[in-house]
């Protein structure tokens, strides 16, 4: 924001307002087990107006939630560690554009994310625990905390570049994950 505020005044002012409403989110969020996934869905854009400010027309971004409803219960900032490891690691570091695709479906009785980015992936394939940076790690132990192994995380190189990370989670309506955790 700073290297902003002589060259690009108006875009570090909208960078404040944005970091601003992404703490606001934070702070909603803090106590939650579960929110609706229209709530993770507007925090994923909040993050991602902050990034385009910042890289341009370098990054390109695509969310596809297929009509999924908005009312599903997902764990709050299940993605944004996934999109910002995507654009920290995927897209940043290289010269020229780069994409960050997100997808959101169901599969049987679960929800499925998909983070996908056109970076050089991952050039070697240390252990899982080797690749997870602090917000990866937290997240793997919230969901094993809420889901036990009713989870999966899967990630892996793309050919001929990127790299993707899906998770699946139980597929449930907040409303009623709301009323299990609470009895």
């Amino acid at each position: 924001i700073y290297s902003l505020i002589e060259t690009r005044p108006r875009e570090a002012q909208e960078m404040v307002e944005l970091l601003a409403a992404l703490m606001r989110q934070t702070l909603e969020a803090a106590e939650e087990n579960l929110v609706s996934l229209d709530w993770e869905l507007e925090t994923v854009k909040t993050y991602l107006r902050i990034e385009k400010v910042r890289l341009g027309d370098r990054l390109t971004v695509r969310l596809e939630s297929n009509g999924i409803g908005p009312d599903w219960a997902v764990p709050p900032f299940l993605l944004q560690p996934l999109v910002e490891n995507a654009i920290k690691h995927g897209i940043a570091p290289k010269p020229g554009p780069g994409a960050v695709d997100v997808f959101i479906r169901t599969v049987a009785d679960r929800l499925e994310f998909t983070v996908r980015d056109t970076g050089p992936g991952c050039r070697k394939a240390p252990a899982l625990e080797d690749r997870e940076g602090y917000g990866f790690s937290i997240l793997r132990r919230r969901l094993e905390n809420l889901y036990g192994t009713g989870f999966s995380i899967e990630q892996r190189n793309l050919d001929p570049g990127g790299f993707e990370v899906s998770i699946r989670i139980p597929q449930q309506k907040l409303e009623s994950a709301l009323a299990l955790n609470h009895a």
